[in-house]
């Protein structure tokens, strides 16, 4: 049911939080000590943000498994929709005198509702054993709704630092890593907690010492299968692949010095 999936994801991502705040509070209370040209010694930096965008996602191909048919949909459509989130992370200044770089870690949750679009779609496979081609369609749109959770791996280039802007008074920053993907389709379909990866780039610009406003590009990619059962007791899988961009704004809030 979605109030399973709802409590099954909660459940994990509170446990993921609790991995992250627990890592920020060991990294806050350890300063770094790293001498500036400037003299300036920045601190660890963490970080909390909320944001909100729209997603792109690419078109797939649908995998249709029953009992007699092995089907291929060709070309699904997803529809755009809102992308919302949260991320909790950390900067660590420690590479930024040999590099010029810092180095961070977040863990971002985001949700968003790639729909299948209603339409007629190319179609190639097997019924019952005997090779077929020709089209199939769906009536109307299927809701999707998906969670993703997943740690980055990221690196920042500080501009503009002053002892008013330890952090730098705004930084463009890329990366990435993997994580895992929950979703529903419609009100029966039901996914497994699937691999997910996504890759991030953005820029911060502060508005004052610890708030910042940003801009953010992330794609995401997740392959999952939806297990339906009808009235009758028969089983049929759907297996689809989600290539999502998603462009974000949002705030961020920042604790360190």
């Amino acid at each position: 049911s979605l109030a399973s999936f709802g409590g099954g994801l909660v459940m994990f991502t509170i446990r993921s939080l609790s991995g992250v705040v627990l890592v920020l509070t060991l990294a806050w209370s350890v300063p770094i000590a790293c001498a500036e040209d400037n003299g300036l010694t920045p601190q660890v930096d963490p970080y909390i943000a909320l944001f909100g965008g729209i997603t792109l996602p690419s078109k797939t191909d649908g995998k249709v498994n029953n009992a007699g048919m092995n089907l291929t949909v060709l070309d699904q459509d997803f529809g755009s929709s809102k992308s919302l989130g949260g991320k909790v992370g950390v900067w660590f200044p420690g590479l930024r005198r040999s590099t010029g770089l810092d180095f961070g870690v977040e863990l971002d949750v985001t949700n968003y509702q790639p729909d299948v679009k209603a339409g007629r779609f190319q179609a190639n496979g097997t019924l019952n054993g005997i090779p077929i081609i020709g089209t199939a369609s769906r009536s109307s749109n299927m809701d999707v709704n998906a969670t993703i959770v997943a740690t980055n791996l990221l690196l920042r280039l500080p501009l503009y630092v002053s002892a008013e802007f330890p952090q730098g008074r705004l930084y463009p920053y890329l990366g990435g890593g993997p994580g895992v993907q929950k979703s529903s389709f419609g009100s029966d379909g039901k996914s497994d907690y699937d691999l997910a990866l996504q890759a991030v780039a953005g820029m911060h610009v502060f508005l004052a010492k610890r708030v910042s406003l940003f801009a953010e590009y992330k794609f995401t990619h997740s392959t999952q299968t939806f297990g339906f059962t009808s009235s009758t007791g028969a089983t049929q899988d759907e297996r689809y692949t989600f290539n999502v961009s998603h462009v974000v704004g949002g705030l961020a809030v920042h604790f360190g010095n």
